[in-house]
C-alpha cells in the first residue's frame, strides 16, 4: 500500500511556526556532555540523572526518569512571561502516583510566578488529578484539573499531552490529550499561596514531585495552538516511523 507524503511538508510547515521558542527532541543526537540542546532557540537543558537514548515515540528516543531525583533543568525560559503559550510534549508513565512535575517554572518558598502541567491529587481524596496550573507573581493560582481515572491514561503507554494559555484565567487555559481537547476540566481557582520562581524544570519540583516514566519531544510556543495544529503535533509523533519530520 502507498502513503501520500505530501502531508509530511505539511505537517512540518504547520507546527514550527513564527511563535516557535523552544524545542527539546530528547534525542542523544542532541545530547552532548549532559546537556540536551535546544533546536529552535538558546535554552539548552542541562541532564540530572535522567537516563537518556531509551526507546521514544516512532522512530525517536526519550529521556527516562526513575521517579526518585532524575530532571532536566531548562534554565532561564519562562512559561509564566508569555502572554499566551502553548506546551507540547509526549510522557509515558511508570506509575500515576501522586506528586509528580512533569514540567514547569515554580517551587516553594516566596510568593512568585510560575506555570506547571503536574499529577497529583489535589483534593486528598486519593483520586489523582492532571493538573495545569498558572500562579500569579501575588501566588494566586488559576488551574484546570481532570481526574486521570476519567481520561485515557495509564502506565507504560504514549500519550501526547498539550496545554494551550491564551489568557491568565483558568478559562483561557485548555488540555489537549492525543489531539482531543479535554473538556472535563474543573476550574479550581486558589488564593495566594507560597511560591517562589525556579527553572524551569522537566521531571521534578524543587528536589520533590519526582516523575516516574519517560519523556519525548518537548516544544514550547508563545501563542495558544490551534486545535488543528494539535492535531498535526500527535501525528507527527504517532506516525514519526512513517518518515514524517519531527522538526
Amino acid at each position: 500500500m502507498s502513503r501520500d507524503l505530501s502531508q509530511a511538508t505539511t505537517y512540518k510547515d504547520k507546527v514550527r511556526t513564527s511563535s516557535a521558542v523552544s524545542r527539546w527532541s530528547m534525542d542523544s543526537s542532541d545530547v552532548d556532555s549532559g546537556v540536551i540542546k535546544d533546536s529552535w532557540g538558546n535554552n539548552d537543558g542541562t541532564i540530572n540523572g535522567a537516563s537518556t537514548g531509551v526507546s521514544g515515540v516512532g522512530a525517536g528516543e526519550a529521556f527516562s526518569f526513575d521517579g526518585s531525583d532524575d530532571n532536566v533543568n531548562l534554565g532561564s525560559i519562562d512559561l509564566s512571561s508569555f502572554s499566551a503559550v502553548t506546551i507540547s510534549l509526549w510522557v509515558k508513565f511508570a506509575s500515576l502516583t501522586e506528586n509528580q512535575q512533569i514540567i514547569g517554572t515554580y517551587g516553594v518558598n516566596n510568593s512568585a510566578d510560575g506555570e506547571a502541567i503536574d499529577v497529583y491529587d489535589w483534593d486528598g481524596n486519593g483520586n489523582i488529578d492532571l493538573a495545569y496550573v498558572r500562579r500569579d507573581s501575588s501566588g494566586n493560582a488559576e488551574r484546570i484539573l481532570l481526574q486521570i481515572k476519567n481520561l485515557s491514561i495509564g502506565t507504560g503507554t504514549w500519550n501526547h499531552l498539550v496545554a494551550t494559555r491564551s489568557g491568565t484565567s483558568a478559562s483561557e487555559m485548555e488540555l489537549y490529550l492525543n489531539g482531543a481537547k479535554l473538556n472535563t476540566a474543573e476550574d479550581a481557582s486558589q488564593g495566594a499561596g507560597t511560591f517562589s520562581k525556579t527553572p524551569c524544570v522537566i521531571g521534578e519540583r524543587d528536589n520533590d514531585w519526582n516523575l516516574s516514566g519517560e519523556i519525548d519531544e518537548v516544544r514550547v510556543y508563545s501563542e495558544a495552538l490551534s486545535q488543528q495544529q494539535m492535531w498535526k503535533l500527535y501525528n507527527i509523533g504517532r506516525n514519526a516511523n512513517w518518515g514524517y519530520s519531527r522538526s
